[in-house]
């Protein structure tokens, strides 16, 4: 996590030259991911499916808006989330890391209007990157010592949503609510865990994205 703050903070830093021109608008705030459950069949490891199940994903995220015109801009944005969590199970020592990247960008539509008020939409169109990994350290003489599950792959994401700024000044507004539905086409793959096969045979993951924070 160490490292994605100070990657928001290299893109803050870089950013202030842009946010100087009033046709451009810097995003950076906090950012939930409620990430959905990732394998819909587990094979011979079908007790790992309370693990893989959705669940939320911390994190922040970053954008760039040039405005050509007063009310059509053109974003690049980046958001990062992860969780991590270990627990003791009847057969051993699990834990489990999940990382989500974003790096999309396209078309923003703001209603631009005398008041302090400002909502906007955007569809958005890039890539995500996933990593998961499960370790299970077995504590019992029956099973293997140690099941490591390590997925890390780049597939095609999107990003369709909208949000709500508030006007603080000329140079600052407060981005109360930002929500994106951010699916990830992931395709049919198979993984082997312990020369067992465990097979992801859903070609959609419907992420929801939610995010609040500043913008200048």
């Amino acid at each position: 996590m160490n490292k994605f703050l100070t990657i928001l903070l290299l893109a803050a830093l870089s950013a202030v030259g842009i946010a100087q021109d009033k046709r451009a608008e810097v995003f950076l705030g906090y950012s939930n991911l409620q990430a959905d459950r990732s394998f819909d069949s587990l094979g011979n490891f079908s007790s790992f499916q309370d693990t893989f199940k959705r669940n939320g994903l911390h994190g922040g995220e970053a954008a760039v808006t040039g405005f050509p015109v007063s009310w059509l801009g053109l974003t690049g944005d980046f958001s990062m989330h992860q969780k991590n969590s270990r627990t003791t199970v009847a057969t051993g020592n699990n834990e489990y890391e999940r990382r989500v990247i974003y790096f999309m960008g396209g078309p923003t539509f703001k209603i631009r209007n005398p008041t302090r008020i400002e909502p906007y939409v955007h569809g958005l169109f890039g890539g995500a990157h996933i990593r998961e990994k499960y370790t299970l350290t077995s504590t019992t003489t029956t099973g293997p010592p140690q099941t490591i599950l390590d997925i890390s792959d780049t597939k095609f994401a999107m990003g369709l949503g909208g949000g709500l700024d508030v006007r603080l000044g000329d140079k600052f507004s407060l981005r109360l609510i930002q929500v994106d539905y951010t699916p990830i086409f992931t395709g049919d793959r198979v993984f082997v865990v312990n020369n067992n096969s465990i097979r992801l045979d859903k070609n959609r993951v419907d992420n929801l994205r939610i995010s609040a924070g500043i913008v200048f």
